[in-house]
């Protein structure tokens, strides 16, 4: 073993994880309203959207596994582009979670401005996805589901916002 085979997947786990928050503060610069909606359904429902989030992400990465493993190149193509759907929506959701959280960071410190509590806390999701073992195999997968509930609840209809509201 050399140091190389050590230090492709550190530097490939770093570069996803800089590449996640920097899609968390670009995506909450595009579309705040769906960033708004999805931060309330993180803050508002949390255990339904985690658990929306699990149940889309067993059934559609199920598929795409399939699909990516297949020996069709054009069914790779659509395995790829349905991963790519649902780490866009999963980048959605988890930016409203990086809000939620910035809120918080803000309410401990007034002189905080807003761009810097998202990246911070932007920054904190990543960063406790990295931590291994249980960053790994706990808050990632469940960073992954919240995030990707909260982003498919942020494509509903006002009226299910308003329910959640109440």
């Amino acid at each position: 073993m050399s140091i190389g085979d050590v230090l492709g997947p550190v530097m490939a786990l770093l570069a996803l994880s800089l590449s996640g928050w920097a899609l968390t503060l670009l995506a909450d610069s595009f579309f705040p309203y769906r960033i708004q909606r999805a931060n309330e359904a993180v803050s508002v429902r949390t255990n339904s959207t985690l658990a929306m989030g699990a149940i889309v992400l067993l059934i559609v990465g199920t598929i795409a596994l399939m699909l990516v493993s297949s020996k069709v190149p054009l069914l790779v193509l659509f395995g790829l582009l349905l991963t790519s759907v649902v780490l866009a929506i999963a980048v959605i959701g988890l930016s409203g979670t990086a809000r939620l959280i910035a809120t918080r960071l803000r309410s401990m410190d007034n002189a905080m401005s807003e761009y810097g509590s998202l990246s911070r806390a932007s920054a904190i999701l990543f960063a406790s996805a990295l931590m291994p073992f249980v960053g790994w195999f706990i808050v990632a997968p469940l960073l992954l589901c919240m995030g990707l509930g909260a982003g498919l609840k942020s494509f509903g209809t006002a009226h299910e916002v308003s329910k959640l509201e109440a």
